[in-house]
C-alpha cells in the first residue's frame, strides 16, 4: 500500500513539473474541401478589390442574368445582388442572352466585358464605380473579328502596361484584340490569332513577366463522360507565340496540360484568370463535375497552382478533394 502511495505522489509531482514548462499553443489546421460551392456556378470570373473577391458567373436563362458572389478567402462565398437581372441586362441584339463575362479594374472604374448571343454573338462592355455596381451598359465593342471569324464564346480582358486588350473565342480560333485606352472600343490594330479553334474559354494571365493563355479543350457537357481539360501555353508577349515546355506552338496543336479529370471529379474547364495573393501563392477557380453527385452540374472548384521554372501545375494534375486554405493577408 505504501508503495502505491509513493508512486501516486511521484506521478503528481511529474505532472506539476510539466506544468512549469513552456505552453504549447495548438492551432487549427485550416483546410477546405472541393467543390467550394456545391451548386452550378458556370464560367466564373474572379476579381479582387478592396480586400474581397468578387465572382461573376453565367446565369443566362435565369432572372439573375449575371449573378454575383463575394468572398474573403476564395473558399466561402455569399450571394450578392446580381450585376444584371432580366430587367436590367443589356440588349445589344434582339432577344439575346448575356453570359460569359470578364471584369477588370481600370482607373477609377470597373469594366465588364460580356458576350451577348442570339442568332449571332457580340461582345459588349458595361462600367461601374464599384465591383458590386451599379452597372451601366456603354455599348458593343466587338461584332466581328475577321470576315470569317464569328464570335463563339467568352472574352477575357487583360492589361498590358497602360493598354487594355481582349482575348476572344471564334469559329476560327482564339484572337487577341487591342482596345482603346478607355476600354470602350477596339483600337483599330489588326487582330492576332494566338490559338486554334479546338480551344475555348480563354483566360489571359500575366505572372513573373510572362504571359499565359489558359483555355479549355474537349467537351464541358456530358457529366461523368465530360472530356474537358484545362491546358495552356506561355509567351514573352501577349500576342504570342504561345508554346509548351518543348517550345511547340499552340497554333500547331500543342499545349501544356494543367488539369484533367480524375477519380473524384470529371471535366475540369472554364477557369477564371488565376488569382495571385500577397503571400506569393497562386490559385485557380474553375468548374468540374463532382462524381459523387453529377446531378449538381458544373460546380465551383478551387486549387492552388505550383510553379516550376516558370511553368504552372496543379498537384497530381487532377482536381483535389481537399487542400490547405489560402492565406489572406489584410491590405
Amino acid at each position: 500500500m505504501m508503495k502505491k502511495i509513493i508512486l501516486l505522489i511521484a506521478a503528481f509531482a511529474a505532472l506539476a513539473s510539466c506544468d512549469k514548462g513552456p505552453k504549447v499553443q495548438l492551432t487549427t489546421w485550416e483546410s477546405y474541401r472541393n467543390p467550394v460551392v456545391q451548386e452550378v456556378r458556370e464560367d466564373p470570373a474572379v476579381l479582387y478589390s478592396g480586400g474581397k473577391f468578387y465572382m461573376y458567373y453565367n446565369g443566362a436563362g435565369d432572372d439573375d442574368v449575371v449573378p454575383l458572389m463575394e468572398s474573403k478567402d476564395l473558399v466561402g462565398w455569399e450571394d450578392l445582388t446580381p450585376a444584371f437581372t432580366a430587367l436590367t441586362a443589356p440588349a445589344p441584339l434582339p432577344n439575346c442572352s448575356i453570359h460569359s463575362c470578364s471584369v477588370i479594374a481600370h482607373g477609377d472604374e470597373f469594366l465588364m466585358y460580356y458576350t451577348a448571343t442570339a442568332s449571332s454573338s457580340v461582345v459588349g462592355v458595361a462600367t461601374a464605380p464599384f465591383p458590386t455596381g451599379p452597372w451601366t451598359d456603354v455599348g458593343t465593342v466587338v461584332t466581328t473579328v475577321t470576315s470569317d471569324a464569328v464570335l463563339t464564346g467568352a472574352p477575357s480582358v487583360y492589361q498590358d502596361g497602360l493598354s487594355l486588350g481582349l482575348v476572344v473565342s471564334t469559329g476560327k480560333g482564339i484572337f487577341s484584340l487591342k482596345l482603346t485606352d478607355d476600354g470602350r472600343s477596339l483600337s483599330g490594330d489588326a487582330p492576332v490569332k494566338i490559338a486554334p479553334e479546338t480551344l475555348s474559354a480563354p483566360a489571359m494571365y500575366k505572372h513573373g513577366g510572362k504571359w499565359y493563355l489558359l483555355a479549355t479543350t474537349g467537351s464541358v457537357s456530358g457529366g461523368a463522360g465530360s472530356t474537358a481539360r484545362i491546358v495552356y501555353g506561355r509567351s514573352d508577349n501577349v500576342t504570342g507565340p504561345f508554346v509548351n515546355r518543348a517550345g511547340e506552338s499552340l497554333l500547331d496543336g500543342a499545349s501544356e496540360l494543367l488539369l484533367e479529370g480524375g477519380k473524384k471529379f470529371a471535366g475540369p474547364g472554364s477557369c477564371s484568370v488565376p488569382v495571385d495573393l500577397s503571400d506569393g501563392s497562386s490559385w485557380l477557380v474553375y468548374n468540374a463535375y463532382d462524381l459523387a453527385d453529377i446531378s449538381r452540374g458544373r460546380t465551383l472548384m478551387l486549387d492552388p497552382l505550383f510553379w516550376e521554372d516558370g511553368w504552372m501545375k496543379v498537384r497530381g494534375g487532377t482536381p483535389s478533394f481537399c487542400s490547405d486554405c489560402p492565406v489572406i493577408k489584410s491590405e
